[in-house]
């Protein structure tokens, strides 16, 4: 019994050291130190926010800062860890003040690329230069452009696959707002082509310009055979525009050019011209308020035979064409198809340029749209037919003999008066045409071309009297049924709005 009490005596002992070791202060961590009542300890309270860092095998771990260069961090951040990855994007950087920004590296001015380059390489040097165009755009969206544009210079070769060129980047625009933000210039049409017709899934079109993009092009050829696709697609606040006159469209299963609330302009930055080759359901296609400008004082030319199965200037929904003053199409016989269909609002502008757009079919105005065509090697005011000079030589009939007809001071393309004086023996019917500096034709204004209203001059219209009024490929024609009264004088006032 002596025994058995000596040996309870010593249990409990151990029992009460061993209670001790495993009490550990408030917001501590245990810790093992090895086998026995002596084998805990605690670590103390840190810092808070602080992680428990592990300090080797020797000794007791600490709560301190993590050393991300030591080693006991791995994987990438997400971005979404980094302010919620607002404005996160391939063209913006992490800033040390807590947001992400756009670029600030300067641009190099130039990059190039190469069907031998790599889009592993920087593309600064001809050397060193990418594999698709593609990726040179996107390279040249990380840089800050400081009002001057960065210039993509292409290899000869063919590349093969289309390249969509969004904006706007950082520093694209001088203080003018007329700097281009990227031009792509090739080694020569003839050289360099533009074809994703064996790679359709990266984008139809040989070109596509959108959001803003302002894109400048030369020495290139560009032809699509993908379903839809279109040498040159440029859509939403987008310009595209000629660099130079080496340019050819080839062929493209929709449109050559097609432009949808956007602008393409040969007449941007300085004027060119540019060739057509292939066929097209589409030569130039504007809608939706997009406009298409030809360059001032050129030559654009059709090579070979093409053919537009659908039209070749297509215009609706407010598009608007613009060709440039003293310019001309060259071989535009040689091309197939209808030369323009114009609807829905929509504006063509020839300004004083001879001979027809191409095509081999007279066109379509429709829908309050209007076919707008400086008077060529005419006056420089609107004139009555049959007048020295005048567009139209049919003189006015049925004013007697000896009868004239004249417009009146201020009379202009769209409104004015016209007088007639008639001579002897007036016929009870004739007609007058009024050819203005401007051919009109379609429904301009919507409803009804022209308004017409017969007033007193030295005499007053007979009742009853009829005035009618359309226009024509030659102007305003005005058409009148009443007895008239000889050696006097009418007037006709006209308003086509």
């Amino acid at each position: 019994m002596k025994h058995f009490a000596s040996a309870f005596a010593i249990l409990f002992s151990l029992c009460l050291q061993a209670e001790a070791q495993w009490q550990t202060p408030n917001h501590s961590v245990p810790v093992g130190r090895g086998i026995g009542i002596t084998g805990f300890g605690n670590v103390a309270p840190g810092t808070s926010g602080l992680p428990l860092v592990s300090q080797g095998a020797a000794s007791d771990p600490t709560f301190g800062a993590l050393n991300l260069g030591g080693g006991g961090v791995t994987g990438n951040l997400p971005v979404a860890n980094l302010n919620g990855g607002t404005n996160a994007g391939i063209t913006t950087f992490w800033r040390g003040d807590g947001s992400w920004s756009s670029s600030s590296l300067i641009s190099p001015g130039s990059l190039f690329v190469s069907t031998s380059g790599s889009d592993s390489n920087n593309c600064l040097s001809s050397g060193a230069a990418c594999l698709t165009i593609q990726h040179a755009v996107v390279l040249a969206q990380t840089y800050n452009l400081q009002g001057s544009p960065i210039t993509i210079n292409l290899a000869a070769g063919t590349y093969t696959r289309g390249t969509t060129i969004s904006g706007p980047i950082p520093g694209a625009l001088n203080i003018t707002g007329y700097t281009p933000m990227i031009k792509i210039i090739g080694a020569g049409s003839s050289t360099t082509t533009i074809d994703p017709s064996t790679n359709c899934g990266f984008g139809s079109s040989a070109f596509y310009i959108t959001d803003g993009a302002i894109v400048g092009f030369g020495g290139v050829k560009l032809q699509t055979s993908c379903a839809n696709g279109n040498d040159l697609l440029i859509s939403n606040g987008a310009v595209g525009f000629l660099v130079n006159s080496d340019v050819n469209f080839g062929s493209a299963a929709n449109a050559l050019i097609l432009v949808g609330n956007a602008r393409f302009d040969a007449n941007y930055v300085s004027s060119f011209g540019f060739t057509i080759s292939g066929n097209a359901a589409y030569g130039l296609a504007a809608s939706t308020n997009g406009v298409i400008v030809t360059g001032v004082g050129v030559t654009n030319t059709i090579s070979g035979t093409p053919n537009f199965s659908t039209t070749f200037l297509s215009l609706v929904d407010g598009g608007f064409y613009n060709e440039g003053i003293s310019s001309s199409w060259s071989g535009a016989a040689n091309a197939t198809g209808t030369r323009y269909s114009i609807a829905l609002n929509s504006h063509m502008d020839r300004e004083q340029n001879a001979g027809n757009l191409p095509g081999s079919t007279a066109g379509l105005v429709q829908g309050a749209s209007v076919y707008y065509q400086n008077n060529a090697g005419t006056s420089d005011l609107p004139c009555v037919g049959g007048a020295g000079g005048c567009r139209n030589s049919t003189a006015p009939t049925g004013l007697g003999t000896g009868g004239t007809a004249a417009l009146q001071s201020g009379s202009n393309d769209h409104s004015g008066n016209v007088r007639l004086n008639t001579g002897t023996g007036p016929a009870t019917s004739g007609v007058v045409q009024i050819a203005p500096v401007s051919i009109l034709t379609g429904d301009y204004g919507g409803g009804g071309a022209c308004v017409v209203s017969p007033s007193q001059a030295s005499a007053s219209w007979p009742s009853p009297s009829v005035v009618q009024v359309y226009l024509n490929n030659n102007g305003i024609v005005i058409a009148w049924s009443a007895v008239l009264v000889a050696s006097v004088s009418y007037l006709i006032s006209y308003v086509c709005n």
